[in-house]
C-alpha cells in the first residue's frame, strides 16, 4: 500500500499530511486486527469492524519523534489537535477497508494465506514464550544494579588465557595449570588460537565490552583463580585472572543510566536464554560427538566467501564447493536430539548433515574462518536451537495462547493484504519525459538540497559543565581552549567540527537552527553523548539541483502520485459500499503522542 495515499481521505482539506517515516511505519508494519478490549471506546465503525480507542493508543505509542504527522513545511504537528487525530484514525481506517475488500474478494481463502497459518502460529507461539520466559524488561534493572554495572566499567582486568577447540583439552589444560606447570609451556602445548596481541597469551578486558556468559565466568573470579572451561565462538578457554588495572569512565549522568539501565537488561536476556536452552537440551537429550565435528569442521571449504567477486552477487549453489568428508565416515553420528519426547531421537549421520549442507546457500553455511567453537555454535543454533525453542512452546501450550491466535491473525492479514494491494491497485508505471518537464515546473521546490549549518559542538561531562563552557565562549575565551577545559572527549584534529543538515531529525539540529547568526552560541542542550553547546560558524543555503540529475526521483513521486489516486478511487467506492462512521466526540477526547509517552 502507497505510504501517502491513505491520508488523501482527511476530512480537513489536505492541511497535513503524514510524510516518510510516519507513513513508512504505518504501510505494512501496522496490524491490521482492530482493537478489541473490553470497555475500550470505539472511535470508528468499518462495517463490521471496530476501532477502539485501546487500539489507537496502542498503535500511537509505537511511534517515536520522528514518526510524528508534519505540516506543509516539514514541522511536526500538535497530536493534541483533532485534525493530527483524525489524521492518523483515518491511516487505521483505510487499512480496514482493504481487509473488509480482500476478504470480501477471497484472500483469506487463498491456499498460500492457509498454508502460512501454521506456520505463523509456530513461530508467534515461539516469540511469546520467550517475551513471557527469556525477555527481562529494563523496568526490572534498579538503580543498585546500574551502579554495580558502572563500578564494574571502572576496573580493567588483565588475564592469561588458552583457546582450545574441545572441551576435553581445555580440562586437561587446566589441571595441568593448577599442578604447577608454567602457564607459556601449557599453552604453548594446548593453545588452538593465536597468541594474543603480544605473543604471550595474556589480554585485557574492561567490563561490559565482551559476551555476557564469558564475562560472567571473567568477572566473579578471584586474583590469582583459573577459570573452568568457557564456551564460547572461539573455542573453549581457559584464564588467569592476574592483576587490576583502573580507567576513567565517563560520568554516571541520565543518559549514560538509561543506557546502562538497557545494556543490562539485554544482558540478562541473553543470560536467561542461555540458561533456558542449556536445561532444554538435557530435557531433549541433545548430544553431539566433537570428532565427528572435527570432521565436519576440517571437511568445510578454504577461504569461502559469500558474493561472487565478478558479479558481486551471491554465489550460486552450483558453484559452491562440497563438504569434504571420507565416504567411509558416512554413518557416523554427528548429533541427535529428541524433538518429541515419546519418539526416538532424531539422529543426524555425517552424510545427512552433508546432504543438507549441499542445500544450503552461501549466507546458510558455516564458515572456516569462524573456527571451531564459531561452526559448532552456529550448527547447533540453525540445526537444534531453532527446533528446542519451537517444541518447548508447544509443550508449555503456548499454541493454544489466545494472545498467539490473534497475532497469528494479524501477520496473516498483512500477508493477505499486501498481496490484494499488489494484485487490485493497477496504475501507468511509464513515466514520459513530458510528464517529468510537467511534474518538474510545478514541484521543483522539492529538489533543493537542504540547508546546511557548519559549526563546532563541545560535549560536556554534564549540564552545568556545559553551561560553562557557553559562558567562557560569550566572555571571548577561544574555542580551542573551552573544547580542551570541557570536552569529555577530545578530538585533537576536528575539536567538535559538526556539520548539520535542515532536514536531519537530531538535538544538534534543533539547537543550531534555532540560533539566527554566524557567531551565535546554542543555549545548553541534551543530546545522546550528554550535554552541550555548539557555535555557528558558516550558513550553506539551500541550492536548487538540476532537473537530469533527478529525474529518477522525479519519476518515483509521479509514479507515487499516480499509486496514490488509483487506491484514493478504490477507497472511495469501498467507503460507500461497506460503510464508515466515526465518533469525533471520541476521537477528540484521545490523549496526544506526548501525553501517552509521559504516561509511559
Amino acid at each position: 500500500m502507497s505510504q501517502f495515499a491513505v491520508l488523501r481521505t482527511i476530512r480537513h482539506g489536505g492541511l497535513m499530511r503524514f510524510i516518510l517515516a510516519a507513513a513508512a511505519v504505518l504501510a505494512f508494519c501496522l496490524p491490521l486486527l482492530t482493537g478489541c478490549g473490553g470497555d475500550s471506546g470505539i472511535l470508528a465503525k468499518v462495517g463490521d469492524r471496530e476501532v477502539t480507542s485501546e487500539y489507537y493508543q496502542d498503535r500511537l505509542i509505537r511511534l517515536t519523534q520522528v514518526d510524528l504527522p508534519v505540516d506543509e513545511n516539514g514541522q511536526t504537528i500538535d497530536t493534541n489537535t483533532l485534525e493530527s487525530k483524525l489524521a492518523f484514525l483515518d491511516v487505521i481506517v483505510s487499512k480496514e477497508l482493504m481487509v473488509l475488500k480482500a476478504i470480501d474478494l477471497g484472500y483469506d481463502t487463498q491456499e498460500e494465506y492457509t498454508n502460512a497459518e501454521t506456520v505463523l502460529t509456530q513461530i508467534q507461539a515461539r516469540d511469546m514464550m520467550h517475551s513471557d520466559l527469556i525477555s527481562v524488561p529494563e523496568s526490572e534493572v534498579t538503580d543498585a544494579d546500574i551502579e554495580d554495572y558502572y563500578a564494574k566499567r571502572q576496573a580493567k582486568r588483565h588475564f592469561q588465557f588458552i583457546i582450545c577447540n574441545f572441551e576435553d583439552d581445555a580440562t586437561k589444560a587446566r589441571q595441568k595449570i593448577l599442578d604447577g606447570e608454567l602457564w607459556e609451556d601449557v599453552a604453548d602445548e594446548f593453545n588452538d588460537g593465536s597468541a594474543g596481541p603480544n605473543s604471550d597469551y595474556t589480554m585485557s578486558l574492561q567490563y561490559g565490552m565482551a559476551d555476557d556468559a564469558f564475562e560472567n565466568a571473567l568477572f566473579t573470579l578471584e586474583m590469582g583463580q583459573v577459570s573452568m572451561p568457557v564456551d564460547t565462538v572461539y573455542g573453549y578457554w581457559i584464564v588467569r585472572f592476574n592483576r587490576i588495572e583502573e580507567v576513567r569512565e565517563r560520568p554516571l549522568d541520565d543518559n549514560f543510566r538509561d543506557q546502562i539501565r538497557r545494556v543490562i537488561a539485554q544482558r540478562r536476556s541473553r543470560l536467561k536464554e542461555e540458561a533456558f536452552l542449556a536445561a532444554s537440551k538435557e530435557k531433549h537429550e541433545f548430544f553431539m560427538d566433537e570428532g565427528t565435528l572435527w570432521l565436519v569442521f576440517q571437511g568445510l571449504p578454504e577461504n569461502e566467501g559469500y558474493l561472487d567477486p565478478v558479479t558481486n552477487q551471491p554465489i550460486p549453489k552450483e558453484n559452491l564447493a562440497d563438504l569434504d568428508v571420507p565416504v567411509e565416515e558416512s554413518d557416523r553420528v554427528f548429533f541427535s536430539v529428541k524433538f518429541d519426547l515419546d519418539e526416538e531421537a532424531d539422529v543426524w549421520t555425517l552424510g545427512r548433515y552433508k546432504a543438507k549442507y549441499a542445500e544450503m546457500s552461501a549466507f546458510q553455511r558455516p564458515k572456516r574462518n569462524k573456527m571451531l567453537g564459531g561452526v559448532r555454535q552456529q550448527i547447533v543454533k540453525d540445526m537444534v536451537v531453532t527446533g528446542l525453542l519451537m517444541v518447548e512452546s508447544l509443550e508449555r501450550g503456548y499454541r493454544e495462547d489466545p494472545r498467539v491466535a490473534k497475532d497469528s491473525q494479524q501477520k496473516l492479514e498483512e500477508m493477505m493484504i499486501q498481496r490484494f494491494h499488489e494484485d487490485v491497485i493497477k496504475y501507468e508505471e511509464f513515466v514520459s519525459g513530458e510528464a517529468l518537464s510537467e511534474y518538474w515546473a510545478v514541484h521543483k521546490d522539492k529538489f533543493m538540497s537542504p540547508e546546511l549549518r557548519e559549526g563546532f559542538l563541545v560535549a560536556c561531562k554534564d549540564e552545568a559543565s556545559a553551561g560553562e563552557a557557553r559562558e567562557a565562549l560569550l566572555a571571548g575565551e577561544s574555542w580551542d581552549d573551552v573544547y580542551n577545559r570541557f570536552a569529555v572527549t577530545l578530538d585533537p584534529v576536528a575539536k567538535g567540527a559538526l556539520t548539520v543538515a535542515y532536514n536531519q531529525m537530531s538535538p544538534e539540529r534543533s539547537a543550531v537552527f534555532a540560533v539566527e547568526a554566524i557567531g551565535d552560541v546554542t543555549p545548553v542542550f541534551q543530546t545522546s553523548a550528554g550535554w552541550a553547546i555548539m557555535r555557528l560558524d558558516n550558513i550553506r543555503a539551500p541550492e536548487q539541483r538540476k532537473m537530469n540529475d533527478v529525474s529518477n526521483e522525479i519519476a518515483q513521486y509521479i509514479k507515487r502520485d499516480r499509486r496514490e489516486e488509483a487506491l484514493q478511487s478504490k477507497l472511495d467506492v469501498w467507503r460507500e459500499e461497506f460503510g464508515v462512521t466515526i465518533n469525533e466526540d471520541a476521537v477528540a477526547a484521545l490523549p496526544s503522542w506526548e501525553e501517552l509517552m509521559a504516561s509511559k
